[in-house]
């Protein structure tokens, strides 16, 4: 029986993926739109911003970095281990387990894990359909980031 942690496991793997489409259709154009590779530069900084709210021990890094496409990617890389890792190491309750936090202004909030969690994969699929509008804009053709089209594709293909 899957557990609320196996599907936030395959959220982030599909998370990985769509990150990936999308990066791969920036690298496609020359020069890959600017806006789109910021977009994409925010949503491994927002990443990062999080797991550091959630890891108190890790430090904070910026939400907006400027990052290359070859920086992205390997971000990208290492922040799939360390969702991966996190889940691994929790167990059910603590999905609900409130987390507090300052947000970038300094204003202190309080969220259940479980909503961080779904916060940055709305996140990152918001950004991701910006960044492929921003491609379709200059002329490029986006790959398809969709949820059904990673659910269909074989285990050794995600």
């Amino acid at each position: 029986m899957s557990t609320q942690i196996d599907r936030y496991r395959a959220k982030f793997q599909y998370d990985t993926w769509a990150n990936r489409q999308a990066l791969a259709s920036l690298r496609a154009m020359n020069p890959a739109p600017e806006k789109a590779r910021l977009w994409l530069a925010h949503i491994v900084g927002a990443q990062d911003v999080w797991l550091s709210r959630l890891q108190k021990d890790v430090p904070c890094t910026a939400a907006w970095p400027d990052l290359s496409l070859a920086q992205i990617e390997a971000r990208l890389e290492g922040l799939c281990g360390i969702w991966e890792m996190l889940l691994d190491q929790m167990r059910e309750p603590q999905l609900e387990q409130m987390i507090s936090y300052a947000n970038l202004a300094g204003q202190p909030f309080s969220t259940a894990r479980s909503e961080i969690f779904d916060h940055v994969l709305f996140h990152g699929a918001y950004h991701r359909g910006q960044i492929a509008a921003q491609i379709r804009e200059h002329g490029g053709q986006p790959n398809t980031t969709d949820h059904i089209v990673w659910l269909r594709l074989p285990q050794d293909q995600r």
